[in-house]
């Protein structure tokens, strides 16, 4: 439905209750569709933002309105694009973020589409990766780690004692 078709259809409608009505109209916003950008939280969950499409964006325009990229984000990014209904060719387009803030090429830039995802990866430090997950899941901090010598081997050996 068009903004005059709506006007008319309004108006026809009014002229039920009132002598030779006259609006207008204006749109406020076009949210019918949508994109995802979604952060990988490094093994601690995923963040999921959902933006409003109107047309015109790019990657570089979405990450930028989420206020850009994370200490822990890594720039292994890509768009997952989804096929219509029962096609099944989805699209995974790699994006090279060197190439679109460092350098001068937007071959990588694409324009973001209506239900496009686009995933950013994050990258984690190579101390968290060497921490045991006994102590990374029961919140035991890097300090702990660094400074608690033989009780991390009897914690990590009594946290999984049978019963």
């Amino acid at each position: 439905m068009t903004q005059e078709t709506a006007k008319a259809a309004i108006e026809e409608h009014l002229s039920k209750y009132f002598l030779k009505p006259s609006i207008s109209i204006d749109i406020g916003g076009f949210n019918s569709s949508v994109y995802y950008v979604i952060f990988d939280g490094g093994g601690l969950g995923e963040q999921v933002i959902r933006l409003s499409h109107t047309g015109s964006e790019t990657v570089l325009d979405a990450i930028a309105h989420v206020g850009g990229l994370s200490q822990l984000s890594s720039t292994k990014i890509w768009i997952a694009r989804p096929a219509p209904n029962g096609v099944g060719c989805e699209q995974i387009l790699p994006v090279n973020w060197k190439d679109i803030s460092q350098g001068a090429s937007t071959a990588t830039n694409y324009q973001i589409m209506p239900g496009d995802r686009l995933f950013i990866l994050a990258v984690l430090p190579r101390l968290y990766k060497s921490i045991p997950y006994c102590l990374r899941s029961n919140g035991i901090s890097f300090l702990f780690w660094k400074y608690a010598g033989p009780v991390k081997k009897r914690f990590c050996r009594n946290f999984f004692r049978p019963i």
